[in-house]
């Protein structure tokens, strides 16, 4: 988990008595500050002006009027990591794969005092700092990030190194998608950009499924431009996957919406809205079983069916969303995963989406595979002068994303303590690009 630079502040209270906070139970006040932390999420505008900026100020940070980010929403696991993390003594707890998401981080502060400070007041103070941090520096990396839509609080009163009283606040980030969400679209991409890459995925030859579909030659002889998440077809997705699952909507929703219906309700305005399900059973907590598992299902519902219904293999689609559900069973767990496509409107054509994914090649076959992805690593962008165009980091799936002017040479780099991997590409529109080290 990537983590940030801790606030430390230190309050001089004019009070002679000196106590030292003792928490009987914090789980209202860390309901309490998710409260706090939305409300700024949801009008960071008028919050930023409380706090003395100007509105020319903000404009320059691209916080508007009307900017708003979605509220977080409280995670159990995350919860849990956030009290691990805040007292250093407790074993972190392991995700389960409904909780493993393909983005977290971890921010916070530490308030100490001579005297007694309470605990809303101490934790305003420093939810404020982190605010004004990000406005200042321009750097949106938590509160004012759209990365994130899960977060667990840990609250703690203590004494800190110099021996001051304190309170100690944790806040720890997930995102909306999933590593194993992730890695799926990963394999899809790597899928569309070489057909024959389909043969390290699937669980029989390719060579008895072309006797059958003569078709098929032309699926193997093509290559399709890669998919990119869209926020509405993943919520449309995961929602479809957990009805699946538990015979309900997480939210209420008609019984009766097909899949194009559900996700023209999630806001999806594309084109040609398709839907691919796939259901298997799996040993307790092996997502990566559960991502290998579902590819190779799609791929082979598509081959057999081929040209029918073809979403890997389709051509037409610039958008996806997938959507994983996890039940704990006893003995074996069972997952449920939904991919929703669509055909978006014509892009800009003055610039090309790359859809990009470093990985350490640990089998030798220069394809992408779930174990190994390289996560939150740091992957720059160069054009032929070697000036730095853009730097972006990959999530904890390997993947990463830029948009680059279109019509134009760049070499992707991305190198970390012990390898790197490198790459000129020509980008002439919306691509795939794989980085690939050596084991």
């Amino acid at each position: 988990m990537s983590k940030s630079l801790k606030i430390f502040l230190t309050l001089l209270c004019l009070t002679a008595l000196i106590c030292s906070p003792v928490l009987a139970d914090t789980s209202e006040d860390e309901a309490w500050l998710l409260e706090r932390i939305n409300y700024i999420r949801t009008a960071p505008f008028s919050c930023a002006q409380d706090l003395g900026y100007d509105s020319e100020f903000l404009k320059q940070r691209s916080i508007f009027e009307e900017t708003a980010f979605t509220p977080w929403q409280a995670d159990e696991y995350l919860n849990a990591l956030a009290v691990a993390e805040n007292n250093s003594a407790q074993e972190l707890p392991v995700p389960e794969p409904a909780h493993d998401f393909a983005r977290t981080a971890q921010t916070g502060g530490v308030l100490s005092f001579f005297n007694y400070m309470p605990v809303r007041a101490a934790c305003t103070i420093i939810i404020d700092n982190l605010f004004k941090k990000e406005i200042e520096e321009n750097n949106p990396a938590h509160l004012l990030s759209q990365n994130y839509a899960f977060a667990g609080i840990s609250i703690r009163g203590g004494v800190t190194e110099n021996g001051q009283n304190g309170w100690f606040v944790t806040i720890c980030l997930g995102s909306s998608i999933l590593t194993s969400e992730v890695q799926v679209l990963n394999m899809i991409n790597q899928v569309r950009a070489e057909p024959r890459a389909a043969g390290h995925y699937i669980e029989t030859d390719l060579l008895p499924l072309m006797e059958e579909n003569w078709g098929l030659l032309d699926v193997f002889a093509n290559d399709y431009p890669p998919i990119f998440f869209n926020s509405d077809l993943n919520a449309s997705a995961r929602a479809g996957a957990f009805f699946m699952l538990h015979g309900d909507y997480p939210e209420p929703l008609a019984f009766t919406m097909t899949p194009v219906e559900r996700m023209a309700y999630y806001g999806y305005e594309g084109l040609n809205a398709t839907e691919s399900m796939q259901i298997t059973v799996l040993p307790k907590g092996d997502a990566v079983f559960a991502v290998n598992r579902f590819v190779s299902s799609l791929i082979l519902d598509e081959l057999a069916g081929y040209p029918e219904g073809a979403i890997v293999f389709g051509g037409e689609y610039q958008a996806a969303g997938v959507g994983i559900s996890f039940v704990s069973g006893t003995d074996f767990d069972t997952g449920v995963a939904c991919l929703d496509a669509g055909t978006d409107p014509p892009a800009d054509t003055g610039v090309s989406r790359i859809y990009g994914i470093f990985f350490k090649d640990l089998d030798g076959n220069a394809v992408y595979s779930p174990e190994e992805g390289m996560a939150n690593q740091s992957v720059q962008v160069y054009d032929e002068t070697l000036n730095l165009v853009e730097s972006t980091g990959t999530d904890n799936a390997g993947h990463f994303s830029v948009t680059l002017e279109t019509n134009r040479n760049y070499i992707f780099r991305a190198e970390t303590e012990t390898v790197s991997a490198a790459g000129e590409v020509f980008v002439c529109a919306d691509q795939f690009v794989k980085l690939i080290c050596a084991p």
